[in-house]
C-alpha cells in the first residue's frame, strides 16, 4: 500500500455551505478555532478556483474550475505527539515527538482521525467493519480532505503555481 506524507490527513471538514466569491479575490485573515482536544484548525471559506496545471505532469491536466465548499483543516501537520495521545503505534521514520508523522498508510491514516473524532466525542466518519474502511454518510467526525480541497487549501488564495509568488522567489 502507498505511503503518503501525513499532512494529507491534517484535515477534518466539519463546516459546510458559505458561499463567496472567487479565490482569486482579496485574501481574507485566516479565522482559526481550537476542537475539543485542543488542536488548532483553520476555517477555510467557499470558493472556486482552477483545479490542476496546463503544464505539469499528465494527472493534473486538464486544468479545470472547482468549487468547494467551506471546511476547517487542521492549522499544522499531525505531530507524532498527537499520533501518541491516541495511543496509535507510531509509523515514522524520524522518530520525534514535535516532528509530523510521516509513512503513514490510508487505512492508519482513517484510524487516526476516526480515534481522534472518538476522543472529541464525534461520530467517526470511516466504518472500519468494510473494506477501505468507507465512509458512513451521517458521520460528523474528522476526514481526510478530498483531493481538490487539498489544493484549494494549499493554493491559499493564490491562482498561481506558488502559494508565495513566483519561481523567482525560491532560494537556490
Amino acid at each position: 500500500m502507498r505511503t503518503e506524507i501525513f499532512a494529507v490527513i491534517a484535515a477534518a471538514l466539519l463546516v459546510s455551505g458559505c458561499s463567496r466569491g472567487s479565490a482569486e479575490s482579496s485574501v481574507p485573515a485566516p479565522v482559526e478555532i481550537a476542537t475539543k482536544s485542543g488542536i488548532a484548525m483553520v476555517y477555510v471559506p467557499a470558493g472556486q478556483f482552477t483545479m490542476g496545471a496546463g503544464q505539469a505532469a499528465a494527472d493534473t491536466l486538464p486544468a479545470h474550475n472547482v468549487t468547494v465548499s467551506a471546511f476547517l483543516m487542521d492549522k499544522i501537520e499531525v505531530t507524532q505527539e498527537m499520533f501518541a495521545k491516541l495511543q496509535l503505534s507510531n509509523p515514522s521514520q524520524w522518530q520525534d515527538p514535535k516532528r509530523p508523522v510521516e509513512r503513514v498508510r490510508w487505512l492508519e491514516a482513517k484510524e487516526y482521525l476516526n480515534e481522534r473524532s472518538r476522543a472529541e466525542g464525534l461520530t467517526p466518519y470511516y466504518n472500519e467493519k468494510t473494506p477501505d474502511w468507507q465512509p458512513v454518510p451521517s458521520a460528523n467526525g474528522y476526514r481526510l480532505p478530498t483531493e481538490a480541497e487539498w489544493e484549494y487549501a494549499a493554493r491559499a488564495g493564490i491562482d498561481g503555481p506558488y502559494d508565495f509568488g513566483s519561481a523567482d522567489k525560491l532560494r537556490r
